[in-house]
């Protein structure tokens, strides 16, 4: 919305000075709206929309001969589009994917339900348990070219008593 303001400013017999003043104000607007609906995964849904136009002519001048022309349309629409989150099948795509370059002594990855049931439990994790999981991290690291980090990891499986570790350790620089 805009508000014109006019100045008269009369200055001696020079005659009337009309200047204008352009003041520019924010016009605010909610549309909601309160509805149910059933939206499948990845699909959309259209819940409304309201749509107005104006229009405005103006004639000026002796004999209105000047005219002046004004449109305003306005369109406001909602929609709502849905994509669920499985987390679970996310962590056993994660959890069961397996990295391009694979040993041969590769250990699988554990299921989501062992390592959600090696979670649960309160006793600490088995020796055999840190060394699965330490060559596990050992083989992806070298898998990414990551050196440093894998010998780490070998290091750390040798600790709790793996011979692949022990060797891998003996083949690397």
């Amino acid at each position: 919305m805009c508000l014109r303001v006019v100045f008269a400013l009369l200055f001696g017999s020079s005659g009337p000075l009309l200047a204008q003043q352009m003041i520019q104000q924010p016009v605010v607007s909610t549309t909601g709206v309160r509805t149910t609906v059933s939206v499948p995964d990845r699909g959309n849904a259209f819940l409304g929309g309201v749509s107005s136009a104006q229009s405005q002519r103006n004639r000026s001048g002796p004999f209105r001969s000047g005219s002046s022309l004004g449109f305003a349309r306005q369109n406001t629409s909602i929609s709502t589009g849905v994509y669920i989150h499985d987390l679970q099948a996310m962590d056993e795509a994660i959890l069961n994917s397996a990295p391009s370059n694979i040993h041969k002594n590769q250990i699988p990855h554990p299921t989501l339900k062992e390592a959600r049931d090696d979670r649960r439990s309160t006793s600490p994790p088995s020796p055999v348990t840190n060394f699965i999981r330490s060559e596990q991290l050992a083989q992806r690291a070298e898998a990414a070219g990551k050196w440093g980090v894998a010998k780490l990891h070998w290091q750390a499986a040798a600790r709790h008593g793996s011979k692949l570790a022990e060797t891998r350790l003996a083949e690397l620089p």
